[in-house]
């Protein structure tokens, strides 16, 4: 028993790390420092996860102050990280409250970013980049033709005539 559970056991951690990529990467920079990103040549950077604050007290933390919070999230990190550094080659951050906004006051912070680096997508070079069913015209009717009219009615003059007569 103890053998096939160790069995499954192996077999689901197999399954997550691969099915979670073995590409990704983490990086750290403190507070005060710059952080660099970079993928290898051909490939660009995929954010996948960020945030600018403190989960550990540990990380960005050579004094030991035990006095920080860990509970420190911007949730806005990762969309200002997009902005700079999505689908690029290398990417240099500043680290400070002035970039990320300052989530919680008196701790010292730390980005933390989870990111993967992808093949680097072409614009495609094909003729056929439209859809075949755009390409073909006749499953598309002919424009109707417009056409405008202006009719006048003929204008009838009436001329009345009285005649009076005494007897």
């Amino acid at each position: 028993m103890y053998s096939k559970s160790y069995l499954i056991l192996s077999s689901l951690v197999l399954f997550i790390s691969l099915s979670q990529g073995s590409d990704r990467r983490t990086k750290y920079g403190c507070e005060g420092s710059t952080l660099d990103i970079e993928c290898e040549e051909g490939t660009v950077i995929n954010l996948v996860r960020a945030n600018f604050g403190r989960f550990s007290i540990s990380i960005c933390n050579d004094g030991g102050n035990t006095t920080w919070s860990t509970n420190c999230i911007q949730p806005t990190t990762l969309r200002v990280l997009k902005k700079r550094c999505g689908s690029k080659q290398r990417c240099r951050i500043p680290v400070n409250s002035d970039l990320f906004g300052n989530p919680c006051p008196d701790t010292h912070k730390y980005v933390e970013v989870h990111y993967t680096c992808e093949p680097k997508v072409t614009p495609s070079t094909t003729i056929h980049a439209i859809p075949p069913w755009l390409l073909d015209l006749s499953a598309t009717p002919a424009p109707r033709k417009q056409t405008t009219t202006t009719t006048q009615k003929p204008t009838t003059t009436t001329q009345t005539t009285t005649t009076t007569t005494t007897t």
